[in-house]
């Protein structure tokens, strides 16, 4: 009896370690994105932040600058997936058959 419980849960454990894989996949791709993201921002606004420094702007505010910069970004990117997330599941539930 036991090998037979044990056999039952083979197919749950496999489509549980896949997505688990897909997920850490998924989390690797978006740290890489997130990173080109912000090295983007610092390096295109690399003459700008020299300026505000050689004027004296603090650290501080330059960091709360690039940071609010990339949480408008990443803001936008997460509303757009969203909505397109939505609109796939109800096109999906409309139209593909069970």
């Amino acid at each position: 009896m036991h090998s037979v419980f044990e056999e039952s849960l083979d197919q749950p454990r496999l489509n549980t370690r896949m997505l688990a894989l897909f997920a850490m996949a998924a989390l690797a791709l978006a740290s890489v994105g997130l990173y080109s993201l912000v090295t983007l921002i610092v390096t295109t606004r690399m003459r700008e932040i020299g300026i505000r420094i050689t004027l004296g702007a603090e650290p501080r505010q330059i960091v709360g600058q690039l940071v609010a910069g990339v949480a408008r970004l990443v803001g936008a990117g997460i509303a757009i997936g969203l909505v397109l997330t939505f609109m796939a599941t109800v096109s999906c539930a409309r139209y593909c058959s069970a």
